[in-house]
């Protein structure tokens, strides 16, 4: 009689366990988005920094998307000056985008939303 009582108390917990995580839904699926990244040369022609910019970029540059967390959501390239690449990212509020060992820029989600999920960026 106990042992039954018992069985039937287990059995009962695990069903509640189930039907409380179906209540709960699956978790969400990440969303994702076409991102589109261009690179340009903001130094002043004709100097030793317009000069190293060009040089560094000339085989091209790997691309680096972090999230708020710094988890990377995203990878591409090679991008080149006065090129793009389109990454396809998921949806966060905020991104940090590393272009080859130029110092990362950051935007917001609604930043990138207003321009389209377009990110210039000036290096330089």
């Amino acid at each position: 009689m106990v042992i039954g009582l018992v069985i039937l108390v287990i059995g009962a917990i695990g069903l509640f366990g189930n039907f409380s995580s179906l209540l709960k839904g699956a978790a969400p699926t990440p969303t994702t988005q076409a991102l589109t990244i261009s690179l340009t040369n903001g130094a002043t022609p004709g100097t030793s920094t317009w000069s190293g910019v060009l040089s560094e970029t000339a085989g091209g540059l790997p691309v680096k998307v972090a999230n708020q967390s710094g988890t990377v959501v995203a990878r591409g390239g090679p991008i080149f000056l006065a090129s793009s690449v389109t990454l396809t990212v998921t949806t966060e509020s905020f991104y940090k985008l590393s272009v080859g060992s130029f110092n990362a820029v950051t935007f917001s989600q609604a930043q990138l939303k207003a321009n389209g999920w377009n990110a210039p960026i000036s290096v330089g």
